[in-house]
């Protein structure tokens, strides 16, 4: 109840009658259809709590993700400080290796372009810093003999198998361009490092002969027989 409204003159009791039905026909055109208003305030209600539901669910995702984040950097410290020390340990035995044919060597890495560059001075005949100049002119292995370069890959091999966790080792061939003198010294590193991790299988393969190596309880010499002049081939059994 409140303030009777002034009206107009032209404003007759049919006119509001009028008035009043099409308002009241307006206004079922839009209840048409419409749910119940209790239906809405629940149905509002139980939006409210889902969506409490999702802002909670939100914030445990961000916290894993957070805890995640952190576990990942942790991580990566870890793995660069592991793969440094592989390399130092690289670095270590791959001089080792070289120095028992008196050769000075290093390996320098490069983990963003995930590449490797190996410097031999097979003249280890000066100071530990002037070797080290020499190995920073040297152009890599391009300028020393396939025997030197044999035998250079020969103890890179058996530096990174010392940071491998690996049963089976295999060399093929490892032996073809080498000289007398580099092929024992080599044979004599491959036999010392089978003989080293008993527990590992090392395959080496040679077209030479290899009689100064001598089976033993860790050591097996298989040869193959010579090719018979009347030998069949593999592609003629095709």
């Amino acid at each position: 109840i409140g303030p009777r409204p002034e009206l107009s003159p032209d404003e007759t009791q049919e006119k509001l009658i009028k008035q009043a039905d099409r308002l009241s026909i307006q206004k079922s055109a839009l209840m048409d259809g419409q749910r119940p208003m209790n239906v809405i305030l629940n149905d509002l209600k139980l939006a409210k709590l889902r969506r409490g539901e999702l802002a909670l669910g939100i914030q445990v995702q961000e916290r894993l993700v957070k805890e995640i984040r952190s576990q990942l950097k942790s991580r990566q410290i870890a793995w660069t400080r592991f793969r440094d020390m592989s390399t130092r340990r690289v670095q270590v035995s791959f001089n080792t290796y070289l120095s028992r044919r008196d050769y000075t060597g290093r390996i320098d890495f490069d983990n963003t372009a995930q590449e490797l560059d190996i410097k031999v001075n097979p003249n280890n005949q000066t100071s530990t810093m002037k070797s080290s100049a020499v190995l920073d002119q040297t152009d890599g292995t391009a300028s020393i003999s396939g025997g030197e370069k044999s035998f250079s890959t020969v103890s890179l091999l058996l530096a990174l198998w010392e940071c491998m966790d690996m049963p089976f080792c295999a060399m093929d061939e490892f032996d073809v361009f080498m000289d007398a003198i580099h092929r024992k010294m080599a044979l004599k590193l491959l036999s010392e490092a089978s003989k080293e991790n008993p527990k590992r299988q090392f395959i080496f393969i040679s077209p030479n002969q290899v009689g100064q190596i001598m089976s033993s309880k860790y050591v097996h010499v298989h040869r193959l027989a010579k090719i018979a002049p009347n030998q069949r081939t593999l592609d003629q059994f095709s």
